[in-house]
């Protein structure tokens, strides 16, 4: 990780020196002077602990105890409909096995954090965490918990004391968002063992931000990733609506306290294959360009400064940089998005 922190903040300095030399040239011809140098952040990705599965669970929360009720199985997924035995990832109201579940999560969030901030040089170079494909509200929780118990060990006075080599500038804290998946549109945690049931976009919306307190902070901006760009419209809609609610604002009035970022990055369109782990096309996918507007035409029903502080837009799985550069044309076009 340590290495991958590095090496994005070489191509962040070459770039940089691109884009002087660059500046010099236009201001030369410029009697204004005004070309800048275009800032450029590193977010470290954190994917949820799906990710370390095999198969992989990003996508469907089938967590081990105690992460979660059972691990995947292949067998009962292929077995017979007269079975009782289901793949789940909901606790029911078994409540002390999530609360454990919570915990054993929130630990393996925090490990993973330490293991950054212990590294002096990695730290320094990122600008944001970024916690992706987060597919169970109870990972939200436990990763808001993570995030707490890293904030409690760079405000705690024995860090510095007992690290007398480190820098005041490196013990701080960095903003963070959580982004959620939605495989289909819907969110893939169950509210019943037989999967009729999904929890809700409020219900997510609301275990990213409720309760805030030293050990359970708010994120610096909630979202979507890893979902295709068809189905952030309605998204959209629920997260604005949900946040809203949770805030208890109503509509029209004006952000509180708290206003995250809404962060949008979907996938470029192919669908991901889980049993041969590959991308297949989709019939009929539509062009970069259509793509960029559709994930504009989804930012334009944010309504501006009530209950988020801006839109990250950008893209996931099988994006390319003619994607990203079609979205940012698009964006350039787009007199509403420039104050």
């Amino acid at each position: 990780m340590s290495k991958s922190i590095e090496l994005a903040d070489k191509a962040r300095q070459m770039f940089r020196e691109e884009e002087e030399e660059e500046r010099k040239v236009k201001n030369s011809n410029d009697p204004r002077g005004t070309v800048g140098v275009r800032d450029v952040r590193i977010s470290l990705s954190l994917g949820p602990f799906g990710a370390t599965l095999s198969p992989a669970q990003e996508f469907d929360g089938f967590y081990p105890p105690p992460y979660g009720p059972k691990a995947f199985s292949d067998s009962i997924r292929n077995a017979t409909e007269n079975t009782e035995e289901t793949n789940c990832n909901t606790f029911g109201d078994d409540r002390e096995a999530e609360n454990e579940s919570i915990r054993e999560l929130a630990r393996f969030h925090y490990e993973r954090l330490k293991m950054v901030f212990e590294d002096e040089a990695a730290w320094e170079r990122i600008d944001c965490l970024a916690f992706e494909t987060v597919p169970l509200t109870r990972e939200i929780v436990a990763i808001r918990r993570a995030v707490g118990m890293l904030n409690e060990r760079i405000a705690d006075s024995d860090t510095r004391r007992h690290s007398s080599t480190r820098s005041r500038e490196s013990d701080v804290t960095k903003p963070w968002w959580i982004s959620m998946v939605f495989p289909d549109g819907v969110f893939p945690e169950m509210t019943s063992r037989d999967g009729s049931a999904r929890v809700s976009v409020r219900d997510v919306v609301s275990a990213a931000t409720t309760t805030p307190s030293l050990a359970l902070p708010r994120p610096s901006g909630l979202g979507i990733n890893c979902t295709q760009a068809e189905y952030l419209p309605n998204l959209v809609s629920q997260f604005d609506d949900g946040l809203r609610k949770t805030l208890s604002l109503s509509e029209g009035s004006p952000h509180e306290q708290y206003s995250p970022l809404l962060v949008l990055y979907p996938n470029g369109g192919d669908v991901y294959d889980i049993e041969t782990q590959t991308w297949i096309k989709r019939p009929g996918e539509s062009s970069e360009k259509q793509w960029a507007e559709a994930l504009r035409a989804s930012c334009a029903q944010v309504p501006p400064s009530q209950v988020w502080s801006g839109v990250i837009v950008g893209g996931c799985c099988r994006t390319t940089p003619m994607h990203i550069r079609s979205l940012k044309e698009t964006v350039l076009s787009d007199e509403s998005w420039h104050p």
